[in-house]
């Protein structure tokens, strides 16, 4: 079989052929050899070559209309998309994460997306390409095929092809993906729609709400915990409540769920009880509520625990357990769990000192969007700590954490951009986010941001704000701007020249 990609374009049929064959045909310009579901030759009962189509195929791109929406197809399709694996699996994310599989890229026609529910589940466990129109005959038809072109080859360009795996597999008639063996199988497993599954379904995209929140991405978190709770899922709906100021309903329908054992409860309701929002403070209920859910697998109660134990609150401290307890969360993806193992593997806290394996961690959370993470792997890279030290990739890590706002990223990345260390020099950047840290509080930010004013380096050269900016951080009890302060006092730079107050400072930065 030849190694090229290998697309295949899914639709309903009878709205959006023409958009599949333009498509197609931009597609196949580029390289790409492409399936369109409208050339099979099976007659109406075409639903086992559709199958054999995905196996086959490196990306499945799913063309969405709301006429798709309204149709059985949408339900076929989403259920269709998991029994595949298109669309995650997250309980079962460690161990398929080396597994082959197909690319889903749908692209979203005027889609309704308050209508079928599997629309918002689809919505929940994938990106999607939004185009303005309702197909490719109106609307910025260029923009939609470049970023569909350049998703592609992103796919191509970044992965082994399937088509290179099943050539691997030919003489290995059961070694199909994820353990369908034909298509009969597939689609046997397609039609079971039982309650366990919806609930699966329900749970991921739950999952995926608890993801944003570790991440502080809470428009998303509160867009995720609204599909979830629309759909009947129970805890869900505990959260939209208190991420829309109702705690009391909150609390009642976690306390209702908990009746019925539900972990996902015990763990928020813990939470509660541990912060003293919406109920009385209780340590102890917090450390049963965990212990319970965490006992039962629940992942953010493992963390939840974690943190007690390695605290001493609620319980005794003990950092070995902690170490325990955070390791069940991360290796199931916790996304806090892997950067607290991994600073206990820097410090060598219940762990012997690893700095490879605390770089493994943290690099593990840093995909998936902390920014705490991602700053504590640039930090490895910067240093060459567990890692060969590679600035550009320090650059690359602080850049992530510092778009999201985390001002010590901010002020790392400013001092790369001054020295020219794994990207361009660039004063005037450096300045850029520096100022960014500064404004946050950064007290190494402020007394940089200072240097910068007070040398005229990347800024027009101002006394008055460098003074500003060093009196900021010295207020903090930052030595070195306490000595620079004291030095534009007894100079009269920015300031009145004042003797007495310099040697003030003087004498606060010597003490230190």
């Amino acid at each position: 079989m030849s190694a090229r990609a290998k697309v295949m374009i899914s639709l309903h049929v009878r709205t959006m052929k023409f958009t599949a064959e333009k498509i197609a045909s931009e597609l196949r310009r580029s390289g790409v050899d492409v399936w369109v579901c409208f050339e099979m030759k099976g007659g109406v009962d075409y639903r086992e070559e559709i199958v054999e189509a995905i196996e086959e195929a490196d990306i499945v791109v799913l063309l969405m209309n709301n006429e798709w929406a309204d149709s059985g197809e949408c339900k076929d399709e989403y259920h269709f998309a998991k029994r595949l694996n298109l669309v995650s699996h997250e309980k079962q994310r460690t161990q398929r994460m080396h597994e082959r599989k197909p690319v889903l890229m749908p692209i979203a026609f005027n889609l309704n997306w308050e209508g079928q529910k599997h629309v918002k589940l689809l919505s929940a466990n994938t990106n999607f390409i939004v185009h303005d129109g309702k197909d490719l005959s109106e609307g910025d038809v260029e923009q939609t095929l470049k970023v569909l072109k350049e998703s592609v080859m992103h796919v191509v360009n970044s992965q082994p092809l399937l088509a290179e795996s099943h050539n691997n597999n030919n003489n290995n008639n059961n070694n199909h993906h994820h353990g369908v063996t034909t298509a009969a199988e597939a689609m046997k497993q397609l039609d079971l729609t039982a309650k366990d599954e919806k609930q699966q379904a329900l749970q991921e995209v739950y999952d995926k709400a608890q993801v944003a929140m570790q991440i502080e991405n809470k428009k998303r978190a509160e867009e995720l915990f609204e599909i979830a709770a629309s759909l009947g899922h129970r805890s869900a709906k505990a959260n939209v409540h208190w991420m829309k100021g109702n705690k009391g309903e909150a609390i009642k329908c976690w306390q209702e769920e908990i009746e019925k054992g539900d972990v996902n409860a015990m763990s928020d309701l813990g939470s509660c009880y541990n912060s003293g929002e919406g109920v009385n403070k209780d340590i102890n209920k917090a450390v049963e509520l965990f212990k319970t859910a965490a006992a039962q697998g629940q992942i953010y109660a493992q963390c939840h625990l974690a943190n007690c134990y390695y605290s001493g609150t609620g319980v005794t401290k003990d950092i070995k357990k902690a170490v325990e307890l955070y390791e069940q969360a991360a290796t199931q993806g916790h996304i806090e769990a892997q950067n607290r193992l991994g600073l206990r593997y820097y410090n060598g806290e219940g762990v012997t000192k690893d700095h490879k394996k605390a770089a493994e961690w943290f690099e593990k959370a840093a995909l998936q969007g902390q920014m705490y993470a991602q700053n504590n792997i640039a930090c490895r890279y910067k240093a060459g700590e567990g890692v060969v030290q590679d600035y550009k990739k320090a650059a690359e890590w602080f850049e992530k954490a510092a778009a999201q706002g985390y001002a010590d990223s901010q002020n790392e990345l400013g001092t790369l951009y001054y020295n020219g260390n794994g990207v361009t020099k660039d004063h005037k950047k450096a300045a850029e986010w520096w100022e960014k840290a500064a404004l946050q509080g950064n007290k190494n930010a402020q007394n940089n941001l200072a240097n910068l004013y007070y040398n005229g380096e990347g800024v027009t050269q101002d006394y008055k704000k460098a003074v500003e900016w060093y009196e900021k951080a010295a207020e903090q009890g930052y030595a070195e701007a306490k000595n620079n302060l004291a030095n534009c006092l007894y100079r009269g730079y920015g300031v009145t020249k004042d003797h007495k107050k310099a040697a003030e400072w003087y004498e606060k930065a010597a003490l230190q």
